[in-house]
């Protein structure tokens, strides 16, 4: 099964002027389906409370497949959930093109 990942800058807030920010990096995650307007992904460990800032900063962060394409990009995730939904690069190609 082909396995993604994405990277993303969170959980960003301002100390004495200056943009303190983390970086979060996402491995190991499968394509499960398509649900509505988005892609689900299945990640390796269930979305916990404090946890659920981090799919609010990485929105927008691509998702890569294994051979570096980008496929998807995040869009949320839920506390309690082992997903995380995104926008299918196609799509968005497919809209920029009309």
């Amino acid at each position: 099964m082909k396995k993604y990942c994405f990277y993303g800058r969170i959980r960003a807030a301002t100390y004495q002027n200056e943009l303190i920010q983390t970086d979060k990096l996402f491995l190991g995650l499968e394509y499960d389906c398509k649900v509505g307007p988005f892609e689900r992904f299945i990640l390796q460990d269930v979305i916990q409370e404090h946890n659920h800032i981090d799919f609010i900063g990485t929105s927008g962060a691509p998702i890569i497949s294994e051979t570096g394409e980008p496929v998807a990009f995040v869009a949320h995730g839920y506390t309690g959930e082992k997903y995380i939904y995104a926008f299918s690069d196609r799509e968005i190609k497919r809209y920029l093109d009309i």
